[in-house]
């Protein structure tokens, strides 16, 4: 997903829809940004997928209109994807 033989649809994904930042309402942002901070420097300025739970959505069109960290719950991605398919 990241680094040196990052297959292209991540590539694509990545440059498409940048990080957005992690839920700070999640009960484990703490712990993540912990983790982050300590293993990952950089890690806020970075594009890179930071779990493997990334979620992005892309469009009927095949554009990618949004991106999910690990942190948003799959209610919120479906949300989202309900709009989309109402479009």
């Amino acid at each position: 997903m990241n680094g040196e033989g990052t297959d292209p649809i991540f590539t694509w994904l990545k440059k498409a829809m940048g990080f957005q930042g992690l839920n700070k309402n999640h009960p484990y942002y703490d712990g993540m940004v912990g983790m982050f901070d300590k293993n990952v420097p950089g890690w806020e300025q970075s594009d890179d997928i930071k779990w493997n739970f990334t979620k992005f959505l892309i469009n009927k069109r095949g554009t990618v209109v949004g991106r999910f960290e690990t942190t948003y719950g799959i209610d919120e991605v479906q949300k989202e994807v309900a709009k989309e398919l109402d479009k």
